[in-house]
This record gives structure tokens, C-alpha cells and sequence, in this order.
């Protein structure tokens, strides 16, 4: 957790200091995330010195890892004035995990906490 939190602070870091998200660099195999596991996980981060090294899931394979999107305005519903990124954890490996961690991002047409074990995001909203 204390990983994908710090993607997160650098996430928004970035978009104060130049007004837009990092792309994503998307992965095919993975409906276009940037995926951690591939190795390409938000590399701008670490490349632009908001991330110290490359971030990855512990475990880092097809089934642990982190997700990364950046979405257009209004995609899904969602209510913000430009683009929105969704950042989550795709499976924790221990039960304690599942049920010490909660997140949320949703918007009108799409919840992605049910798609993800842990999820955030940023720039846009729910009306």
C-alpha cells in the first residue's frame, strides 16, 4: 500500500507542476493499462525524478501487480474539468489485506472497485 501511494503523491505532483497526468503507457494484454509487472510502469515518474526507482506489486506477476489509466474528460460519467487517471491494486495476497484496505473510485457509469482489490484516482468525481 505504502507503494501505490507513492505512485499516487508523484501522480498528483506531476500534474501540478506540468497540468496534465503521466500517460500511461498502455499494455495491450491488459485492456491498456500501464501495468507494474511489464516494467513500463509509469516510467515518466522515475525518468522526470518524482518516483526515486520503478514501482512494482510485490509479487509482480499477471495476477499481483499495479494498474495505472488515464482517462478523457467525462469518460464514464465522471464530472471533472480534464482528463482523470484511476490507479489500483489488481489482488492482495493475504486475507488480512482484503480486509484491512478499502478504496473506491466510481463514477457514473463504472465503479472500478469492482475490478480491483484496492483503487483511487484523481480529477474527476461522482455528480
Amino acid at each position: 500500500m505504502q507503494d501505490l501511494k507513492t505512485v499516487q503523491s508523484a501522480v498528483e505532483q506531476y500534474k501540478l507542476d506540468t497540468g496534465q497526468f503521466p500517460a500511461a503507457n498502455t499494455n495491450s494484454s491488459f485492456g491498456g493499462w500501464d501495468v507494474s509487472h511489464d516494467g513500463d510502469f509509469i516510467s515518466v515518474l522515475v525518468q522526470e525524478g518524482y518516483l526515486r526507482a520503478p514501482v512494482m506489486d510485490p509479487v509482480s506477476d499477471g495476477t499481483y501487480h499495479f494498474r495505472y489509466y488515464v482517462y478523457n474528460k467525462g469518460s464514464y460519467g465522471c464530472v471533472g474539468a480534464d482528463s482523470y487517471y484511476v490507479l489500483g491494486i489488481r489482488n492482495f495476497e493475504t486475507q488480512s489485506a482484503i480486509d484491512e484496505f478499502q478504496g473506491a473510485f466510481a463514477c457514473t457509469s463504472r465503479d472500478w472497485a469492482n475490478e480491483f482489490a484496492f483503487v483511487t484516482g484523481g480529477g474527476a468525481s461522482y455528480k
